[in-house]
């Protein structure tokens, strides 16, 4: 199955959010030929409970002003099953500075998010960090221990920051560091928290380094 993995033009939309063109291989991977969507409006790839709300009518006003939307949209195909675009909204301008009409740039991360809702719902403690060691996404159960290392701090405030910057003892940092780089179960104590870790890497498509999943099991009350 054909299928955007880098970012394409996707569609282009009137002002009104009406279709003009779409991209063959986006046509074939939301599942319609384009008479189907020639002229109908964008709603009909949206959820009707987000196209119904007053968020949505605002997003195509903006859009008409000028003002681009860059984000992740979930999407419906024709088969009502989800799909998740990284997606640019791009109003296109005249030489007078007028809009003319809207380009969307897309790419399919559905696999991705779904990856990371899957990870998102184990009811053990997982982390993903990316190459440079920093935190991609935690279970609700990694969230609460990091918050034991970290003094409190909510969800948002750990996604991005490196994992060892959590520890305020160099020698804990250097004991998760050695953890996460084995590869092997390492058994150990940080900040007086008895740690079962284990780390297996993450491979980009040339076989390089894009970061680590760690199973963390808090043992401290064994």
């Amino acid at each position: 199955q054909q299928h955007l993995e880098f970012p394409a033009k996707a569609f282009e939309f009137d002002l009104q959010g009406n279709v003009l063109d779409a991209n063959p291989i986006f046509l074939k991977l939301m599942g319609y030929g384009l008479d189907e969507i020639k002229g109908k409006h964008h709603r009909m790839f949206v959820d009707p409970s987000e196209a119904n709300l007053p968020e949505y009518a605002q997003f195509w006003t903006d859009l008409r002003a000028g003002h681009a939307k860059n984000s992740v949209y979930k999407r419906v195909k024709h088969d009502r099953q989800e799909i998740w675009l990284q997606a640019v909204y791009a109003p296109v301008k005249d030489e007078t500075g007028r809009v003319m009409k809207v380009v969307k740039i897309a790419t399919d991360i559905t696999a991705d998010v779904r990856v990371k809702m899957a990870i998102n719902n184990l009811p053990v403690a997982v982390t993903v960090s990316d190459a440079h060691g920093c935190l991609v996404s935690a279970t609700p159960p990694a969230v609460k221990l990091l918050q034991l290392f970290s003094g409190g701090a909510g969800s948002d405030n750990l996604v991005g920051r490196k994992l060892v910057s959590l520890f305020s003892n160099p020698a804990d940092a250097e004991k998760l560091e050695h953890a996460t780089r084995s590869g092997e179960v390492v058994d150990t104590v940080i900040q007086n928290r008895h740690l079962r870790l284990q780390a297996q890497p993450i491979l980009d498509g040339h076989g390089g380094d894009a970061g680590r999943v760690t199973y963390w099991q808090d043992r401290t009350e064994e």
